[in-house]
């Protein structure tokens, strides 16, 4: 008992377990924010359109996380493409620390995770019949009230899945901000 309550107020410990709170939840709202739009688009498209983005959303999952983060090292090291890129257009004189940073782990945490949001959204969306939202608008509703008052509430226990899916998922990922993250 003695030395669980020491690991609780060392605080080392603390810093790193609300330092992976703040990560994900980071994830979880960023994740949250490109895949509504994005699971909103493909759950209205034809159903071959559908499948065919549904798989490439999918696609990243399909790869090891140690391939998946170092192929961010190679994007986001010193002489990666993103610092070469800016240097050539002169926009910084020498390379950004980028890797090693929260920033970087978060970036591999949104590629990992950002497929499961969709799916889970896409999943809850193309479910919600449009007749529903062709009413709203007959009864005076304009499309951005209708999305609103009609879509967003009946895909929020998607938005909840996803969420949760995340989140829990960023809290306990270990490969990818080990990688990204540096020891620190």
């Amino acid at each position: 008992l003695e030395g669980y309550q020491s690991f609780l107020t060392d605080s080392y410990f603390l810093n790193i377990f609300f330092r992976t709170l703040n990560i994900s939840l980071l994830t979880t709202i960023t994740c949250s924010i490109l895949g509504y739009p994005t699971a909103y688009f493909i759950s209205k498209l034809h159903i071959k359109k559908k499948l065919l983005l549904i798989a490439l959303a999918v696609f990243p999952l399909l790869t090891s996380p140690v391939v998946r983060s170092f192929s961010w090292m190679a994007v986001l090291g010193k002489n990666g493409i993103i610092n070469n890129f800016l240097t050539k257009l002169h926009i910084v004189s020498e390379p950004l620390q980028i890797l090693y940073t929260e920033l970087a782990i978060l970036v591999g945490l949104i590629h990992l995770f950002l497929p499961i949001m969709i799916i889970a959204l896409v999943g809850v969306m193309e479910n919600i019949d449009n007749d529903l939202v062709k009413a709203a608008q007959s009864l005076g509703a304009s499309k951005i009230e209708a999305f609103m008052k009609v879509i967003v509430p009946l895909s929020v226990p998607g938005l909840i899945i996803g969420s949760v899916l995340v989140f829990v998922g960023s809290l306990t990922a270990y490969t990818t901000p080990q990688l990204l993250g540096g020891k620190e």
